[in-house]
């Protein structure tokens, strides 16, 4: 257990701690009082032992104060390294007990030969890092033989744990080149200058960045490998529990921050901080002259790292302002296939879109004319239909892609050709294993960048139609996934059969559980005008032969209706009474 851990754990017992430790004291409603730290009696010393501040205390004479490890180490006259152990003894804490391989069995590095750092190695530690003598002595840095590379010796304990060297001139590309003592532990640099008495320890990138900061009078440790290699928490993690709170000052670029949230969520978020500075790193600030005062600034700026779903309103200004800017809410994302719905309904990352309707209303067609244009779009999809075969499926878009239902030999394979790299098709048909499907749904997001996701239909996801809880708990998983990798989920959902189909289901209207919509950040239903169809020649032109109904978004709270009319040559869809399908392939027959 870290500090933060163990000072919860003893102000749980506070007043046994506090009898403890001051015995000649006494309570007095919610607080134990002493006269001292020595413990006379006196009520100068007040320990809160009950309320929401139990396991503080406050030595109104001699001006001291804090939690119970501060009032252990205070009345024992032990540092506070020591009275942490402790305290941790007192509660039993240990190690836990875990089954792992045999650690790895180090080798101590050779004591560097030369005694100090002089020639070309001192003139660039003082001329251009800025370090003084005395700092370059204190952390007992030295220069090879040849004076051509820098030691860092890593000591803690009073021992030699492992060396660094940093070459002086840098490679052709203008990168640093280091190397460290063959087999020896990984730990932080500068443990040897970490007073007994500290509560808080601040760890950087590079060496010479807790260099810097010891010429502020600012004790640091730096990390042995730069901010992508973690290594050295192994070894280093007991020797950190002690710590109330840990500053990390990693580059100011995204390695170095990146670096640092993955260091936090080792050693506890709770007691972690982030150094956010103007400069690169503190041996920049060195430099350039940075005063003292912009360095305690900088480090009581230190914001404590929140968990990556716990975030401040600030945190997304930018993306908020974003969507107000030139209506970009209203044009984020894809277009549907028809103008009129150009700058009112938009498919986004991160939605799911339910798609539903009347058996054989025409949804595969729509969704089809859809699916091409996402890829006219630049977008890719990936296609589960467990109604139709892959063989089925392509021979409808490549009639949509080529506006023909009697294309050419030529035509097809150039429409294939079209949809090869902007369409995946998962190859099943019948009720599918929900965990295989969102397993190939995440290889295909993660290895081809798959945008749009399209389940046809949710009554072939293996769950029984009255299975409402199994209804919701796929819906969530779509959802889950739909948010952790930013795509659009589209899922046909089967309408409940009516009393006629001369009305168009709403979204009430969704086969199975309300939980489906609910979830659901558009709702579309697909409309067959099967009154004009079956009018024959008596039937109006002007009349539409389908209707898409948009009775949920989200993003806007924009519900609508489109009047569409069919071509069957072409299984494509338009807004005009009076229109002629194009296709989506250019081809041209030699």
């Amino acid at each position: 257990m870290n500090w933060n851990e163990i000072s919860q754990r003893l102000a749980q017992e506070a007043e046994a701690v506090a009898g403890m430790l001051l015995p000649n004291g006494k309570r007095a409603g919610p607080e134990w009082v002493a006269g001292s730290v020595d413990g006379e009696p006196g009520a100068s010393l007040k320990v809160r032992i009950a309320g929401n501040k139990a396991g503080t205390w406050k030595d109104f004479a001699g001006g001291k104060g804090g939690d119970l490890i501060d009032l252990w180490a205070a009345t024992r006259t032990l540092s506070l390294k020591d009275a942490f152990t402790d305290a941790s003894a007192y509660l039993g804490i240990s190690a836990p007990k875990l089954m792992a391989p045999l650690k790895r069995a180090y080798v101590r590095p050779v004591k560097p030969e030369t005694a100090k750092a002089s020639g070309r190695v001192l003139a660039y530690l003082t001329n251009e890092r800025k370090l003084t003598p005395e700092t370059i002595e204190v952390f007992k840095v030295r220069a090879t033989p040849d004076d051509d590379a820098i030691i860092f010796p890593f000591l803690r304990d009073g021992e030699l744990i492992n060396t660094k060297h940093l070459k002086l001139a840098r490679d052709a590309n203008g990168k640093k080149k280091t190397w460290q003592a063959a087999d020896a532990e990984p730990c932080l640099f500068g443990w040897n200058l970490i007073p007994d008495d500290s509560k808080s320890v601040l760890i950087t990138e590079g060496e010479l960045d807790a260099m810097s900061l010891f010429e502020y009078g600012i004790a640091a440790l730096s990390v042995n490998q730069g901010a992508g290699n973690h290594q050295w928490i192994d070894s280093d993690f007991d020797r950190l529990e002690r710590f109330q709170e840990i500053f990390l000052w990693f580059d100011n670029d995204d390695a170095g921050q990146k670096g640092a949230r993955e260091v936090a969520a080792r050693l506890g978020l709770d007691r972690c901080r982030i150094v956010k500075f103007r400069l690169k790193d503190a041996n920049e600030a060195l430099q350039q002259g940075v005063t003292i005062e912009e360095i305690g600034e900088a480090l009581g700026a230190a914001a404590q790292i929140e968990p990556e779903d716990l975030r401040t309103p600030n945190s997304y200004v930018d993306e908020v302002v974003a969507m107000f800017a030139d209506g970009h809410l209203d044009t984020a994302g894809v277009e549907l296939p028809w103008p009129a719905w150009r700058d009112k309904v938009r498919l986004r990352s991160a939605e799911l879109s339910i798609w539903t309707g009347i058996n054989s209303h025409g949804k595969s067609d729509v969704l089809g004319h859809v699916l091409l244009h996402l890829v006219k779009q630049g977008e890719r999809a990936c296609l589960f239909s467990g109604e139709m075969k892959p063989t089925m499926v392509l021979y409808r878009l490549a009639s949509q892609a080529c506006a023909t239902t009697r294309p050419t030999e030529g035509f097809v394979r150039a429409a294939h050709d079209w949809l090869t790299g902007g369409i995946w098709l998962y190859n099943h048909v019948g009720s599918v294993q929900q965990d295989r499907l969102i397993e190939a749904f995440k290889y295909a997001a993660k290895r081809y960048r798959v945008t749009h996701f399209i389940v046809d239909s949710l009554m072939k996801c293996g769950i029984d139609e009255d299975d409402y809880k199994g209804q919701k708990a796929f819906a969530d998983r779509l959802c889950d996934f739909k948010n952790e990798f930013g795509v659009h989920v589209h899922l046909v959902a089967h309408a409940r059969k009516g009393e006629s189909e001369d009305r168009a289901p709403g979204k009430l209207d969704v086969k199975g559980t309300g939980a489906i919509t609910d979830l659901a950040d558009n709702v579309f239903t697909v409309w067959r005008n099967k009154r004009k169809e079956f009018s024959g020649e008596a039937a109006d032109p002007t009349e539409e032969d389908s209707r898409l109904y948009c009775h949920k978004q989200r993003a806007t709270g924009y519900e609508g209706i489109l009047r569409l009319w069919f071509d069957p040559n072409s299984r494509q869809f338009s807004q005009s009474a009076t229109w002629h399908p194009q296709p989506y392939v250019e081809f041209q027959a030699t």
